[in-house]
């Protein structure tokens, strides 16, 4: 083939695989392999390779992370084999190229092996892993640091990731202590609560596992809030406003008394423990009396990470 056929090729599947529809990358794919020449499969792949330290490079950043591990495996060309076999030795993260057609696109990689696909919705994660079978095992940590621990060990293991953030919006709390009577008994527990309240709840995660293991090496997960929560070009890496108000109730351990002077502590029968609901014990409350306010800084609430088989959490109490 001609170098200026080769352009030409070059240039043409180079905009079908820029699509965001895959329904355009697959024609981009099928004419890559009718024309089955591996000039142009170098050309796709110019500035593309897996570096000494087991990571996949794409300085061009014309094509995505996912279709330089397709384009990969499709060609023999020198490039191509190298980028390859660096994947297979290195257990490399990608993120698939659309939110369309997910079981086409993770097809299109049987032939890769050891490769990690970072999910970016959980109906997706749902549907492929969990396939309607027993909830997985979960398990909540501390600290960042055995959180770390953890989620590398786990990200060797699998080959599926779905990063989960909540987010709580900054806030103004009030500590209260609250009394009353209920069954004949008198009642006592501590909640905080936040008021003007609007937006509180997940927010989309925009970088990979690593971004993620460099943020919390740097700080524990109550550290994070506006304007730090980004990767090491100052990217920001949750898709999120912590600016806004929300909401949080937390309630202590209910204590139950026999009278109102609460000097003789009771325990409640089987029956009326089912029973005990602390929002409406503190709707129907004798006494509220605020014991401290003050604003609350926005910022990570949790931090969760699906894998093959297991869920991790690390939160912000």
């Amino acid at each position: 083939m001609e170098l200026s056929e080769i352009e030409q090729n070059v240039n043409k599947i180079k905009e079908l695989l820029k699509s965001n529809d895959f329904d355009e990358v697959n024609k981009g794919l099928d004419l890559l392999k009718k024309l089955d020449e591996n000039e142009v499969y170098e050309k796709l792949l110019e500035g593309c390779g897996v570096d000494e330290l087991g990571k996949l490079i794409n300085k061009n950043k014309e094509i995505s992370d996912y279709l330089v591990c397709v384009l990969s495996s499709l060609s023999n060309s020198p490039n191509a084999k190298e980028i390859a076999i660096g994947i297979q030795n290195n257990h490399i993260e990608i993120k698939l190229h659309s939110h369309h057609k997910i079981k086409e696109q993770i097809d299109k990689l049987a032939n890769i092996s050891n490769i990690h696909i970072h999910l970016q919705n959980f109906e997706d994660y749902k549907s492929l892993i969990l396939k309607g079978s027993e909830p997985i095992s979960e398990e909540e940590f501390k600290t960042s640091k055995e959180f770390i621990e953890a989620a590398q060990s786990l990200y060797k293991k699998s080959s599926y990731t779905f990063v989960e953030i909540n987010i709580a919006k900054s806030g103004y709390a009030c500590e209260e202590t609250i009394t009353g009577s209920k069954w004949d008994k008198s009642y006592e527990f501590n909640a905080v609560i936040w008021y003007d309240v609007n937006n509180y709840g997940q927010a989309p995660f925009l970088g990979n596992l690593n971004d993620l293991f460099n943020l919390l090496k740097e700080c524990e997960i109550s550290d994070l809030g506006e304007g730090n929560i980004v990767d090491s070009d100052y990217e920001p890496l949750v898709d999120t406003d912590l600016s806004m108000w929300s909401s949080i109730e937390e309630y202590s351990d209910v204590k139950w008394y026999f009278d109102e002077s609460r000097s003789v502590e009771v325990q409640l029968s089987e029956e009326e423990k089912r029973e005990v609901d602390c929002y409406e014990l503190y709707t129907e409350a004798d006494q509220v009396d605020g014991t401290e306010a003050y604003i609350v800084k926005g910022g990570l609430l949790k931090i969760g990470i699906y894998f093959d088989n297991k869920f991790i959490t690390l939160w912000n109490r």
